[in-house]
């Protein structure tokens, strides 16, 4: 998986109402940033070297087309439509992964909460946002490394926007049906980061949020209880928490596109 690197600017996504959704619009300041990453540079090298003489240099003229074309693919409606769906559809992959029967979980009052490691979230959303818009003609015609580059920055963008909102038992975040975000982790080792990337560490805690919500007493039972789950983590020995990963992988369906 990419490297998720800092990118500091306006997020494509924002948190309000307790809902994830999409400004409208990209900015460019990550896509310059990505130029400069090793994946980055190869890219324009690539993309250069296909140039004839170029007034401005055949790297700048690579890089402004690449810009360009990846700034008009994400003005057709096809792929705006995606992305304004795309917040629901990620924190819906939170709640479906929620039912996988190997992740530590406690039950409070017929109400479960659940761990779900950040590392399945982004593998099932970046590879369910890529096929989406792989369908799109514009987005399938941009450069390969310029496909990849977006398709997780969406995912970072949108990792980043929640974290940032810092979800909480009184500022959870909404999912799909009943579950909500109540938590997060960033720290957390599931798996070996060589395989998952360390920029997704963690998990982030889902709960099933009743109607109306839990009343102050019921709220404090439910931090007590998430407080005890969380500190039974540390005693899962690597290989447990590994095969706990696998396990929970193994008994979801494909990610639904």
């Amino acid at each position: 998986m990419l490297a998720m690197h800092d990118f500091s600017t306006v997020s494509w996504f924002k948190v309000s109402d307790r809902r994830l959704r999409y400004r409208g619009r990209i900015t460019r300041q990550p896509f310059n940033a990505w130029t400069a990453t090793p994946e980055g540079t190869a890219a324009i090298d690539a993309a250069a070297a296909t140039l004839g003489f170029c007034l401005l240099g055949k790297k700048r003229t690579a890089t402004r087309r690449m810009w360009r074309a990846l700034h008009a693919a994400t003005l057709d409606q096809a792929v705006q439509t995606a992305l304004h769906g795309e917040p629901e559809r990620y924190l819906g992959i939170w709640g479906e992964l929620a039912y996988a029967p190997a992740l530590p979980r406690v039950q409070v009052s017929l109400r479960r909460v659940v761990v779900v490691p950040r590392t399945m979230i982004a593998a099932r959303a970046l590879s369910a946002l890529t096929s989406r818009l792989m369908s799109v003609p514009c987005f399938a015609a941009l450069d390969g490394p310029v496909r990849t580059f977006f398709c997780y920055r969406v995912i970072c963008e949108m990792d980043d926007a929640i974290r940032r909102a810092v979800p909480t038992m009184k500022k959870p975040l909404a999912a799909r049906e009943a579950w909500t975000c109540v938590g997060i982790d960033d720290r957390f080792m599931w798996v070996d980061p060589l395989w998952s990337g360390r920029e997704w560490l963690g998990h982030v805690l889902m709960f099933e949020m009743p109607e109306p919500r839990p009343s102050r007493r019921e709220r404090r039972e439910i931090e007590g209880a998430i407080e005890r789950l969380l500190g039974s983590l540390p005693e899962m020995s690597v290989l447990q928490r590994d095969a706990a990963v696998r396990s929970a992988i193994a008994a979801m369906n494909p990610a639904r596109i």
